[in-house]
Formats: C-alpha cells, structure tokens, sequence
C-alpha cells in the first residue's frame, strides 16, 4: 500500500497491482489451479463488445416487464466514449448482435434510453473541494480540472452549467431523470476520492431517501464494501454531510459486482436487481411496523426486543393501520411475520474481507 498518499505513488502502487492480478493464474503463481476457470470465463467475453450481455439483458428484461427505469452509468476514467456510445445505442436500436430486436429507441412510443454524448444534460462529471461536505456536479463535459485548479476551470468551458452543493446536486439529477429517461453518462472524482485515503466520503454520490417507496436506487460497482462503503458514498441531503449508514443500503441500493458471476451467467445483474426489490420490500415493511409499534408507548419494549435480536425475532401487528405498501412491494402481505438480523450478524459482514487495495 503506499505510505505517502502522493498521486505517484498511488498511481505505482496500482501498476503493481495489475501486474500481479494479470500473472496471478499463470504457472508458478499463486492461482496456478485456477487457470481453468479463468479460461472458461474467458470464453464467454467477446471481444467486439464494450459492455456485458448481462447488462444488455436486464435492460431488456425491465423493458419487457414495462418497468420505467433511468441508467446512469458512472466512472472515475473517461472510458464513456463514443465506441461505447455506438454500441449501447445499436443495442437500444435492436441492432446488436446478441440482442436482435430489442427496442429502447423510442420508436414504440415508449422511453429512448438511448446515449448521447453530445447532449450537455445526458453527461456531467462531479467535483469534491477540500472540504467534506464541498460537493458539485458540472454539466456538459467529462472533463475535470488539472492539478491546482478549481471550479474556475469550466470558465472556459461553453456549454457546462455548474450546481453547486449536495442537496442542489441531488435535486438536479432528479431533476434530470423526471424530464428525460434517457441514459446518463457521469464521471466521478477521483482526486477526491484519492484526498479522503480510498473511503466512501471521497466516493461516488448515491443519493437516497431510505423511506422512499416511490423510487429504488441501485448501485452496482465492484468495490463496494458492506463494513465501509469504500467506494460509494450514501448521502440523504437531509441529514448530510452525515452519511446513510451502510447497514440501510448494502444489498438494498449497493451491490457489489461479482465478474466472476456477471460474465459467464447472463441474468446475473437481473437476478441481483430481483433481489434488491425484495429487500427493500422487506425493510419497508419493517419500517412501516415499527412506525406503528412507535404510536403507542406500551409497544416500544417490543421495538427494542426486535433491534437487540435474536436472530429470527417476529413482530406482532401492532393494531394500527398501516401505509399502502409500494409498486414494487410483491410477496409480502401486511398481515405476515417478519424477521431481523442485526447488521453486525449478518455473513457478508462477519466475513467482510478488509480493504487492502485501491481501485
């Protein structure tokens, strides 16, 4: 790991790192008998292709099921380019190889989810100041400013409109994805991620409102931690620049990507949305019944039962009415028994792998 934090060092220590997980399957390495599996899933990528089939297919699956969503596809680098543009919007146009016929263009009178570089409101990079809580997001460019400068770099910049502050950003961007469904490309900052030593106060913004049942944030990046965000930072712009803890949004609106298991399976990224809506389910339903427990003083023992544990403690209904529950809320009647594990018990975080690497 590097001592100094200098952008040299850090920028050494990830050659070194690649280095290592390029010969990691070779003879004489320490994955030597992993090699076959390496291999299979080789197999399974394409070179001609930019993106994932299991990433065209749960578009298309949520397309099917006439399911209204927004992507925003989001990266440190600048590797949105118009390679990955053309064959994102050949996809959406039914002319992709693998998905023949798919239609995400507009032409059925549905949403264009298509990609436009070229369009100031479809892309935008963001900006972290010194300070923890100094966050902006530019529209109208990937481009960040060089060492030494700040938000006075897009001066000369035509076309980029600048919002400043977290809870200016957030109103934004939902700003943005009630106006127009179509794909957003956003560049996150990576110096200030590098600034806040790799943790999730330097990360990518993912902005939220835990008790919203309206709309579901999801996450997907393959660094996300379930202890420490590490590379998503959670932010509820009411509470900011306090952070959402990560015992709210892990395995609810962060997934950490698993390319072992999103190349080789094609409804990997379906199957993990799938789950996410049943989990969220879930912690609405218990939110819902322990608002209810709250209205009445004589059943707050029974909420501080349920949050000390066991595992497996059930609620009784409370007796009072509860909220309608939200569209996406299926498979769970208000009528049913459920469970709580605490955070601190749950397998993904006792067994949480420590962070000993940099993106």
């Amino acid at each position: 790991l590097p001592s100094t934090g200098s952008t040299e060092e850090v920028e050494a220590t990830k050659q070194m790192r690649r280095d290592a997980l390029r010969s990691f399957c070779n003879d004489g390495e320490p994955g030597e008998a992993l090699r076959p599996h390496l291999e299979g899933i080789l197999e399974k990528m394409r070179d001609d292709l930019k993106l994932l089939p299991s990433f065209y297919y749960v578009l298309q699956e949520l397309k099917r099921t006439g399911r209204f969503f927004t992507l925003m596809l989001r990266t440190f680098g600048v590797d949105i380019d118009a390679e990955v543009e053309r064959e994102f919007n050949a996809f959406c146009e039914g002319r992709h190889p693998l998905f023949p016929g798919a239609r995400l263009d507009g032409s059925d009178g549905e949403c264009d989810h298509r990609m436009d570089l070229a369009d100031a409101a479809s892309v935008g990079t963001f900006f972290r100041g010194e300070g923890d809580s100094d966050l902006s997001l530019v529209w109208g460019t990937h481009a960040q400013p060089p060492r030494g400068r700040g938000l006075d770099f897009y001066d000369d910049l035509p076309g980029t409109r600048i919002v400043l502050g977290a809870a200016a950003v957030a109103s934004s961007l939902q700003d943005r994805v009630s106006r127009n469904a179509g794909t957003i490309a956003l560049r996150d900052f990576y110096p200030g991620w590098s600034r806040a030593k790799f943790s999730g106060r330097g990360g990518k913004p993912l902005f939220l409102k835990v008790e919203d049942e309206s709309v579901l944030p999801i996450f997907f990046d393959d660094h996300i931690r379930p202890v420490d965000p590490n590379i998503i930072d959670a932010i509820d712009v009411r509470d900011f620049p306090r952070r959402v803890p990560m015992a709210q949004v892990y395995g609810v609106h962060t997934v950490r990507a698993n390319p072992l298991l999103s190349i080789p399976e094609l409804t990997y990224f379906h199957d993990e949305l799938m789950r996410c809506e049943r989990a969220k389910a879930a912690q609405l339903c218990r939110r819902r019944k322990v608002s209810g427990m709250l209205r009445d003083a004589g059943a707050i023992r029974r909420v501080l039962l349920l949050l000390q544990g066991p595992e497996e403690t059930q609620i009784a209904d409370s007796g009072v009415e509860a909220l309608p529950p939200p569209p996406f809320e299926r498979g769970i009647s208000e009528g049913s028994t459920i469970s709580y594990t605490p955070w601190k018990e749950m397998d993904s975080v006792k067994h949480a792998v420590p962070f000993i690497g940099i993106s």
